[in-house]
């Protein structure tokens, strides 16, 4: 259950824009957005922008894309995740199916690990005891059954990103919805 949970996470992160941005809150604390607005609510204006221009705004010639779209532009360039999702699977039978997601998932695991460097969020295998925290986060520890426990079996290690190095969009703003170009053979 937790596997389709974490599909369904990624997911809406990838194509949400409010999703990714409550999550991003969730994992690294108040965003940058914020802080400007506290700042800019205590002294007039931010530092080094204008008291005209709204808090946590970007100048009107910086590129407008969602790092969702930049991740899934180059899952979809790495690894071709799009075209596994979207494309009909009528045709194909499962061993077929089965290995055109084997390179998939290998390319897209690749790729996911060098822009996060997704790990494994404790170092204990599934079905061994670990100590949960004192006041442990939600975020990061669900705990299932008796809350009052200090200690449970893992049923999932969770996963973490130990980085976030996703290429900066350099494209225009009316190209910044594409996720992958046409392809055309000439």
């Amino acid at each position: 259950m937790r596997i389709a949970i974490a599909f369904r996470i990624f997911f809406a992160v990838l194509f949400r824009a409010e999703m990714a941005e409550r999550v991003a809150r969730i994992l690294n604390g108040p965003p940058e957005t914020e802080n400007l607005a506290l700042k800019q609510t205590e002294t007039g204006h931010t530092h080094g922008q204008s008291p005209t221009q709204p808090a946590g705004t970007r100048p009107a010639n910086a590129p407008d894309r969602n790092d969702a779209l930049t991740l899934l532009s180059v899952l979809q360039r790495d690894a071709r995740l799009l075209d596994l999702i979207y494309e009909s699977l009528d045709q194909y039978t499962d061993q077929q199916i089965g290995s055109a997601a084997r390179n998939v998932l290998i390319d897209t695991h690749k790729s996911l690990d060098r822009m996060l460097g997704i790990r494994a969020a404790a170092d204990v295998a599934e079905g061994e005891r670990i100590e949960v925290p004192e006041g442990a986060s939600p975020i990061r520890w669900r705990i299932v059954g008796n809350a009052n426990q200090s200690a449970g079996t893992v049923t999932h290690p969770g996963w973490i990103a130990t980085r976030l190095e996703l290429p900066k969009w350099t494209g225009s703003r009316e190209e910044a919805l594409v996720v992958s170009p046409v392809e055309v053979e000439a």
